[in-house]
């Protein structure tokens, strides 16, 4: 049902090719709860956290393409083994994975070699703290530099219009009622 969705989504809304020709991705490592247990678990001592790391790739839109979830002490460069793999059985047509420099040195190699994959490490900008979008040739590519929050926070308006009186019983004024 996902991979129908997304195809939609990618064809209806985003003007796209139904499948991905592309992919990046990427890591973040979580706290795990009192109740995960060792064996799933470790530290990530570059991130201060014990916990568990989620792998993740994505087409160009966002859209989740797999995942991969193993101890923090997982370091990136050997969850994308499995997460590539994953990847490259369910969608054999993408040829080429954007990655962090995290992901740099013999995976590269690796996933030319045995899964016909271009995997390209894309460089922080100079100076960069948080994520920066980039334009190049039309399209909008982000570079991301900092972890997706683990909780999602409430969405808030702006303005709110005001309520009115109607047929419905809990639709009430604030205040003493106007006067005749």
């Amino acid at each position: 049902m996902h991979n129908s969705l997304r195809e939609q989504v990618r064809h209806r809304v985003e003007d796209r090719d139904r499948q991905s020709t592309a992919a990046l991705v990427d890591s973040q490592s979580v706290r795990g709860a009192e109740t995960v247990g060792r064996a799933s678990r470790g530290y990530d001592a570059g991130k201060k956290v014990n916990g568990r790391k989620r792998h993740i790739a994505v087409d160009t839109c966002g859209l989740l393409l797999a995942i991969l979830i193993t101890g923090a002490n997982v370091q990136d460069r050997d969850g994308a083994r499995p997460l590539l793999q994953a990847l490259h059985a369910c969608f054999p047509g993408i040829r080429l994975v954007w990655a962090d420099s995290g992901y740099a040195g013999r995976l590269v190699d690796w996933a030319a070699t045995h899964l016909a994959l271009t995997v390209r490490i894309v460089a922080k900008l100079a100076g960069q703290t948080t994520f920066v979008v980039l334009h190049r040739s039309g399209r909008t590519h982000l570079l991301v530099d900092q972890p997706v929050p683990t909780h999602r926070p409430r969405l808030r308006t702006a303005t709110r219009a005001p309520r009115r009186d109607g047929p419905m019983g809990h639709d009430h004024r604030h205040g003493p009622p106007p006067r005749p």
